[in-house]
């Protein structure tokens, strides 16, 4: 991408596609987390654990795979953008 003002359109269009394509990851993931409500909602019924340790430990699960399938989609698109 040239560094004038010829460059402003694509530029803006790639960082759009980042945006928009990472949101929409975190919107698939959604799903899963609906999905197993019912068996968290049964485990709480039973006091085998709380519902906030469930939470965490599914954070706790989620951001490292996030953050790696984020970090080599950005790295891809970096040196395509080039």
């Amino acid at each position: 991408m040239p560094q004038t003002s010829a460059g402003v359109f694509p530029r803006g269009g790639v960082i759009f596609f980042l945006l928009l394509s990472n949101a929409i990851l975190a919107l698939a993931e959604l799903t899963d987390a609906f999905s197993s409500r019912p068996i968290m909602l049964k485990h709480k019924a039973f006091s085998f654990y709380r519902p906030s340790a469930y939470a965490i430990a599914q954070t706790a699960v989620d951001l490292p795979l996030c953050f790696i399938q984020v970090f080599l989609f950005d790295i891809v698109i970096y040196f395509m953008s080039e």
